[in-house]
């Protein structure tokens, strides 16, 4: 498995699995492998900033604010949500077909088995 490989499959587990916030790209790094330092807000919890290696594909800007979910433990360990276009698992229906509550897009297209926020349905699904 490759460095790329493992990488994405921690973010994986990440988005399913950690905790929310949103970041701020503060600076971006343009050496091998790509860097973000970045300024994350919990959604409940204090500020941290961190520097993280992007997978490839990400197209962001200084300023830039996206969804993020980390591992409160260790704050290196943050996953970049809304760049599912880039590195996404799933095309995901825009609202649950059961309660009709909009989908939370960033989180849904990378989670492992993307289900309503609302119902914790599943929500429909296709392969990226």
């Amino acid at each position: 498995m490759s460095a790329q490989d493992k990488l994405l499959m921690e973010k994986l587990r990440l988005a399913k699995d950690g905790s929310p916030g949103t970041a701020t790209i503060l600076a971006l790094g343009d050496g091998s492998p790509r860097t973000a330092t970045i300024r994350v807000q919990p959604d409940s919890g204090n500020v941290f900033e961190a520097t993280i290696e992007l997978l490839k594909g990400y197209h962001l800007e200084v300023g830039q604010s996206v969804r993020v979910r980390f591992n409160p433990a260790h704050h290196s360990k943050v996953v970049l949500l809304n760049m599912a276009a880039a590195g996404g698992l799933w095309h995901v229906a825009t609202h649950c077909p059961d309660c009709g509550a909009p989908v939370d897009m960033a989180t849904a297209t990378v989670a492992a088995h993307p289900v309503c926020a609302y119902c914790r349905q599943p929500i429909p699904c296709d392969p990226a």
